[in-house]
């Protein structure tokens, strides 16, 4: 499908077509989140996922809400190990929770390196 094609589709709510046009003026694959069945939000974490070069494969799916796609983005532009959070029967808080909780053992780990670096 072309773009304007993408754009005029009717099956998108004018939020999800801005999400789609976004994406277009950024020179994203859109295709990733040109489907109907994404609300604007959960397209709006793809797209920024997209922009920040992330692998947005490991959320892009509908199973997931808006606000897990944002837990998980967060992660992955923190450049942490996910898997742990990623399961949609975890709430975005239990993501929430578990991506602080890596993120804080990833800036420990990184402290002790920095320290052995500058000891030896």
């Amino acid at each position: 499908m072309d773009n304007k094609n993408i754009i005029a589709n009717l099956k998108f709510n004018d939020s999800q077509m801005k999400e789609i046009q976004l994406g277009l003026d950024d020179g994203l694959d859109v295709s990733v989140y040109d489907d109907p069945k994404f609300d604007c939000m959960q397209m709006k974490e793809i797209r920024l996922g997209l922009k920040d070069d992330l692998d947005v494969s490991r959320y892009a799916d509908r199973k997931f809400d808006c606000k897990q796609m944002h837990e998980i983005r967060l992660g992955l532009k923190d450049r942490i190990d996910i898997s742990q959070c990623i399961d949609p029967e975890f709430d975005w808080k239990k993501m929430k929770e578990i991506r602080r909780r890596l993120s804080e053992s990833r800036e420990e780990l990184l402290n002790k390196i920095e320290l052995n670096a500058i000891m030896f």
